[in-house]
């Protein structure tokens, strides 16, 4: 908001740089919304969900809400959990998206989905970072990937890519430099 945000290259940092504490907490919060959203080319930069009552989503909150997020990109947000975009109970569907060198510190450096159910498809989830699931974070979800790419991602302890403990579904996708440092890189 004040225009005065660094450049941050290491992006485990990005929560906790101080020049981007006046930065929105969620640049985009959907709360309970019943009938269909459709979110189409935007970009979502630099979103800092580091308010303590809600620190998820710094990109994107959906909560209880049915969204279609189309050729959007979600660059540099952080977040407690979902640097990028944070799924609570909701059904998104994201189509053509870009997620790329976001950070959470603890779930989902790209997404985090909790109890949750879409599609994500040709989506590229890039240099994202977190402590489990840097590119994605899956918590009692059912969620169907297919045609993506998932290059350098990076998580503290487990699943570079992603880290499941749901029902999930992968097809055609592509894996390539993600790094955990106990397990699934």
């Amino acid at each position: 908001l004040n225009d005065n945000d660094i450049d941050e290259p290491n992006v485990n940092n990005l929560l906790y740089e101080q020049s981007r504490a006046d930065n929105s907490f969620q640049i985009i919060t959907c709360r309970n919304i019943n009938d269909l959203i459709s979110i189409d080319g935007l970009t979502i930069r630099s979103g800092n969900a580091n308010n303590t009552s809600n620190p998820y989503g710094g990109g994107l909150y959906n909560y209880y809400s049915d969204l279609q997020i189309s050729n959007c990109k979600f660059i540099e947000n952080s977040a407690l959990k979902g640097g990028g975009i944070c799924n609570y109970n909701g059904h998104p569907v994201y189509i053509n998206c870009k997620l790329i060198n976001n950070m959470a510190d603890i779930f989902g450096g790209g997404i985090y989905n909790y109890r949750s159910t879409g599609t994500i498809t040709n989506c590229t989830l890039s240099g994202n970072a977190s402590t489990y699931g840097g590119g994605i974070y899956e918590d009692d979800s059912d969620t169907k990937v297919s045609k993506c790419t998932f290059s350098s991602n990076i998580a503290q302890y487990f699943g570079g890519g992603i880290y499941n403990t749901s029902n999930y579904e992968i097809s055609d996708c592509n894996f390539t430099e993600n790094i955990a440092e106990i397990s699934g890189g």
